[in-house]
């Protein structure tokens, strides 16, 4: 039997403990990472969010998916879409977009008489007989007067006219329109968001033949005045496209007086109110209209459409009519019963001073087929031309020199009769005139003199004349006032051939020390004016017809005194009472075109002559055919970017001359009380009361009694007769209330 020593073990297994830690190290560095293991089983895809509003959305854009087609039921549908300015879908209720849609649809067809001119539209969609547009419920309700609007999805939708709207099978291969108008405004507060469409798609149902279009008027042309239609007086700015008009303003829609809601009828009567008898069969009572420019200019609204010269190729009684509303084309005799003359002569009725009723020269018309007979296009264009019989003349200034000593200056200038040079010594002007004005920093001195029929200054040929070459030196009296040598001056020249005035005013700015001189700031643009006046000629006899040279009598140191008969009083009040209201061109052009919607009763612009103490005849409160908010209608963008009716205003701007009173210290002379009104005196004057720059510029056309308190409010009278306004402090642009951004409403 083996005994094993403990003794023995003990001491080896000690040891062996030993030798193990004595083995022992630190920690080594961690091992790479092993491969990654094999991806799981994708989960399943949870459930789409609510599409959000985008808010970067801007604009509409309507398009027809396909042409309107008939049901089995015999409606009319069509599918269309409604997407924003990049191309994403839009929601007419605004849950995925921003901004509601509620779009209105017409459908009609059009023909062509035997000689190929386009007639009115034949309306599909009516209500109680008349011609209208349908505006179906946006929820997808059906409605059985306005159809039904179904949304198909992502900005698809399908309309579906009412039961009464069918296509007529007679008409099958006739071009037929949908009008889809639509609007969509993307900020409530903010009408710069909003985008109104008048989408015309034209179309044949039976599929046979090309689609036309009927365009009897231009949009372009009538947005010359009308600014896009944009104002809300245009049925609240949705309705812009002038062929849409046709849908409504139609021959079918019913009228109590002589069916004047007929485009034809109803746009010329508007135009030519003031000159009307029939002023009572104005259609919605409008009779109140200044045209800005001559009536007959037809080509003002017509050039450019399609359709365009049937204004000249297709004459007929309702269009005819409507402006010569003195001719009786259904009878000889009068409502009474009198006998009508002949429209042979241009008589005037002595009670309206309006063209007298007469028959028609061609006797009773029992409708239209005859009168392109006596009426052909040639001679309807040559009645209503508005080009001068005679090619007028047009003068150049070659050069402007001033006499360093007395500082009169002489004009060197050209005159031609087309490319013919115009000898004036033999073949002088009714009237001729030059015209010096300074400083071109703000207009304040001006000289006018005649140089034709007769002259107080001296008229010379530079060789004999004929080659159109003069020089005109003004008499000592036009002498330059005498200010710095770096003063820039203005000089022009106008004139009139026996009521045919020159072609345009030249203008030539020169320094008072006789080098090239610095051009008064352009504020507003003649080509946007004479959009809608065709031309500013019709002003001062045709003579003045550049903006620039108005602003020389329409100075800021002038003001309407300069018109009152000196000896004359009002015979009520016994002055001449807020005569001297300014003329400056910004106050008197604002108050013009704010005209009838004035919230100043008392103001009054008078013209030249006639027996009025202030003058001539008033102008009459005119309704602005545009959107007045709109400045750019006819103001420009400065050369450093900067539109020219922003604030600050430049600061050459000069406060204005306004009200101004004239009393007469003639004892003798009472008016109210029954004396005499004519003063044997001179008139005594008080002071021009100066109104601040933009002050007076605002209040122009802000001018209630709460406008003007404001202005006064923020003015502050430094106590040396100066008053400083605080008006940039919130109205200047990058301001809160810019005028920019406010005048976008």
């Amino acid at each position: 039997m083996q005994i094993i020593s403990w003794k023995k073990t003990g001491t080896l297994l000690l040891a062996g403990a030993v030798a193990l830690a004595g083995c022992s190290g630190s920690k080594g560095p961690a091992g790479a990472n092993g491969t990654n293991g094999t991806n799981g089983t994708n989960g399943t895809n949870g459930t789409n969010g609510t599409d959000g509003i985008s808010a970067v959305s801007t604009g509409l854009v309507v398009a027809v998916a396909s042409a309107p087609t008939a049901n089995t039921n015999g409606s009319v549908s069509v599918r269309f879409t409604l997407k924003d300015d990049k191309g994403y879908p839009i929601d007419v209720l605004g849950g995925y977009s921003l901004g509601t849609v509620s779009p209105r649809f017409s459908l009609s067809y059009f023909t062509f008489d035997a000689k190929g001119n386009v007639l009115p539209y034949t309306v599909l969609t009516k209500k109680s007989g008349s011609p209208t547009a349908f505006t179906p419920p946006t929820n997808g309700t059906p409605s059985t007067t306005d159809g039904t609007l179904t949304a198909n999805g992502q900005g698809d939708y399908t309309y579906t006219f009412p039961a009464t709207v069918a296509f007529d099978p007679a008409q099958g291969t006739a071009t037929h329109t949908l009008w889809i108008q639509a609007q969509r405004q993307t900020d409530s507060n903010d009408v710069r968001t909003r985008k109104t469409v008048n989408l015309e798609y034209n179309f044949v149902p039976s599929g046979n033949g090309t689609a036309a279009r009927r365009q009897v008027a231009s949009t372009d042309g009538c947005s010359k005045c009308h600014d896009g239609f944009s104002a809300a007086a245009f049925h609240g700015s949705g309705r812009i496209d002038a062929g849409y008009c046709g849908v409504c303003h139609n021959p079918a829609r019913g009228n109590a007086v002589t069916g004047g809601s007929d485009a034809q009828i109803f746009v010329h009567r508007i135009h030519d109110a003031k000159n009307l008898n029939l002023a009572t069969s104005i259609f919605h009572g409008i009779a109140e209209v200044t045209y800005p420019q001559d009536v007959r200019n037809c080509g003002a609204c017509h050039d450019g459409a399609l359709q365009g010269a049937q204004w000249k190729s297709r004459p007929n009684s309702s269009a005819c009519g409507s402006c010569h509303d003195q001719v009786n084309f259904a009878s000889t005799t009068a409502a009474d019963g009198t006998a009508l003359p002949t429209c042979s002569a241009k008589s005037l009725d002595s009670t309206t001073g309006k063209l007298a009723a007469c028959k028609h020269t061609g006797g009773v018309q029992a409708d239209d087929a005859s009168c392109a007979g006596c009426h052909p296009a040639t001679s309807i264009a040559g009645y209503h031309s508005l080009a001068p019989a005679t090619t007028p003349a047009t003068f150049t200034i070659d050069a402007v020199t001033i006499d360093p000593t007395t500082r009169v200056p002489t004009i060197a200038f050209t005159v031609t009769t087309g490319t013919t040079p115009r000898n004036i010594l033999t073949s002088g002007f009714e009237s001729f005139g030059a015209t010096w004005a300074g400083p071109t920093t703000e207009y304040s001195q001006y000289y006018n003199v005649k140089i034709q029929p007769t002259t107080p200054g001296t008229l010379a040929a530079v060789t004999d004349g004929s080659d159109g070459k003069f020089t005109f030196t003004f008499p000592a009296a036009g002498a330059l006032p005498a200010l710095d040598p770096a003063t820039s001056f203005l000089f022009t020249l106008e004139g009139n051939d026996t009521g045919l005035a020159a072609t345009g005013n030249p203008l030539a700015f020169v320094k008072l020390d006789g080098s090239a001189g610095t051009a008064r700031r352009v504020v507003v643009d003649d080509a946007k004016c004479n959009g809608c006046h065709f031309s500013l000629g019709a002003h001062h006899a045709g003579n003045r017809t550049n903006v620039q040279y108005c602003s020389v009598c329409h100075n800021a140191a002038t003001n309407q005194s300069r018109n009152v008969a000196k000896t004359q009083l009002d015979p009520t009040s016994g002055q001449a009472a807020r005569v001297g209201q300014s003329i400056e061109l910004s106050v008197m052009i604002h108050k013009i075109h704010t005209g009838e919607a004035s919230q100043d009763a008392t103001w009054s612009y008078y013209g030249y002559g006639g027996t009025n103490p202030l003058g001539g005849a008033p102008l009459e409160r005119a309704t602005f055919p545009g959107n007045r908010m709109h400045c750019d209608q006819c103001h420009v963008t400065d050369p450093k970017g900067k539109v020219t009716y922003a604030l600050p205003l430049a600061s050459s701007v000069a406060a204005t001359s306004q009200s101004q009173t004239f009393t007469c210290p003639d004892t003798n002379v009472d008016p109210v009380a029954g004396k005499s009104t004519a003063c044997s005196v001179p008139l005594v004057a008080s002071a021009p009361v100066k109104t601040p720059a933009t002050t007076a510029i605002c209040t122009s056309c802000h001018d209630a009694t709460y406008t003007i308190a404001h202005t006064a409010l923020n003015t502050w009278d430094d106590g040396a007769g100066n008053k400083v306004e605080s008006c940039n402090v919130c109205h200047a642009s990058g301001t809160e209330f810019d005028v920019k951004l406010v005048h976008v409403q």
